[in-house]
């Protein structure tokens, strides 16, 4: 590992952990505001609406996560092109969130998209306005995304991240942070 790639490592790592974090802060909150709005009996209706852009706005935020920790992964190749194990994991990450990509640029980009021109041309401002979501899916024309694979893709991109940190710490090139024990960017829940 060149000191340029190791140093570019400990800042993936810092990144990666991050963006594990808020995976899965947002899943816990789309579970929480969805539970809310299903559990009330009666709800006033600014509250009600208030549940329901919480949980899509955490949606949102979850997929703007997700699309970043993909980014810390082709990082990490860019850092290690000499391991194909990189490779893999992005392949299963993509297997896991195969609509991520389009699902991202579709949220960014949703000014290009009303005014058809957007660059996916089969995408309609359409879907930007018709989505269902709860406490377990989200879905639109352009794709879905699930808790569940959410965080499994969160774990293979944190996994994928520590495949190489025996060398990078070798190399010295990890910041103090990053060098605590068992440092695991969420809570096992059972």
């Amino acid at each position: 590992m060149t000191v340029d790639s190791a140093q570019q490592y400990g800042r993936i790592r810092r990144l990666a952990s991050r963006y594990c974090f808020g995976v899965e802060t947002q899943t816990r909150r789309i579970k929480k505001s969805a539970r809310a709005m299903r559990d009330r009996e009666v709800l006033v209706e600014f509250n009600q609406i208030h549940c329901d852009l919480q949980n899509k706005n955490d949606w949102e935020a979850l997929i703007v996560f997700l699309a970043r920790l993909r980014k810390c992964l082709l990082l990490l190749g860019k850092c290690r092109p000499d391991l194909p194990l990189e490779k893999r994991f992005l392949k299963e990450f993509d297997r896991l969130l195969p609509h991520l990509v389009d699902l991202r640029d579709f949220e960014e980009h949703f000014d290009e998209y009303s005014t058809s021109s957007g660059r996916r041309e089969e995408f309609k401002w359409g879907h930007l306005e018709s989505y269902a979501y709860g406490d377990e899916k989200f879905a639109s024309g352009v794709g879905s995304i699930s808790v569940k694979s959410s965080k499994e893709a969160a774990q293979l991109a944190w996994k994928a991240v520590l495949s190489v940190e025996g060398e990078a710490k070798r190399a010295g090139w990890i910041s103090w942070e990053d060098r605590i024990e068992n440092n695991t960017p969420w809570e096992e829940v059972t």
